[in-house]
């Protein structure tokens, strides 16, 4: 009788430990479903807007159209705007990668005297604040157009030499993060079965760092 009475106590105590990991659970869904549609609800009102009949949105709308997206490309400002976004961003990103990629390679697999004087170095545009960040390399840009007489303020290469600075530490921390947990050995392994080091590189260290590589935001 002892052990039949201890049997459902122990059951009943596991079915509501059960009960309260689904609430907990339940609870924990409901939270996030809240916060991304908090977050997605600007995107949906904004996309819902683009297809207003009228210039100045008005509730409730007097209809549908598509013409504001024929109308992007006749707007020379926007489309210009749009070009130049993605050329300094595109620009940007493969420097950013040419240079971030070897560094951190460097920074993980050799030992060199000032290795964290650089690997500082290379992270400390992460802990300077945006609006410093920004005031910065405005100020650097006057003042080599002042020495140089460059014009670099408000250029397309001076905009891409910004973007740059931000890109690259970012995408040094996270293939440095990548490269953490990977095995060198794999690559010695390589080179033993004859692999040249450019294809060591793009078989076997591409692959590992690949996900630090796509995460790094763009600029």
């Amino acid at each position: 009788m002892q052990s039949v009475a201890a049997h459902d106590r122990s059951a009943a105590f596991a079915s509501a430990s059960n009960r309260h990991v689904r609430i907990g659970r339940w609870a924990l869904n409901g939270a996030a479903g809240l916060a991304l549609a908090f977050i997605l609800l600007p995107l949906a009102l904004v996309t819902w807007l683009a297809f207003f009949r009228q210039e100045i949105p008005s509730f409730p709308p007097e209809g549908y159209s598509l013409q504001w997206f024929g109308a992007v490309l006749n707007n020379k400002s926007f489309a210009g705007g749009f070009l130049l976004s993605a050329q300094v961003g595109v620009t940007a990103t493969l420097i950013g990668l040419a240079l971030a990629v070897p560094a951190s390679l460097a920074i993980a697999r050799r030992r060199f005297p000032g290795r964290g004087f650089v690997n500082t170095l290379l992270l400390m545009p992460l802990i300077v604040p945006g609006v410093v960040l920004g005031t910065a390399i405005y100020v650097f840009q006057i003042e080599t157009e002042v020495a140089t007489g460059l014009p670099l303020l408000g250029s397309t290469a001076g905009l891409i030499a910004a973007h740059v600075l931000i890109i690259i530490p970012w995408v040094a921390r996270l293939v440095t993060a990548s490269l953490a947990g990977f095995d060198p050995t794999i690559e010695e392994a390589a080179k033993n079965l004859g692999a040249p080091p450019f294809t060591v590189f793009r078989r076997v260290t591409l692959p590992s760092i690949r996900p630090g590589i796509a995460r790094a935001p763009p600029p």
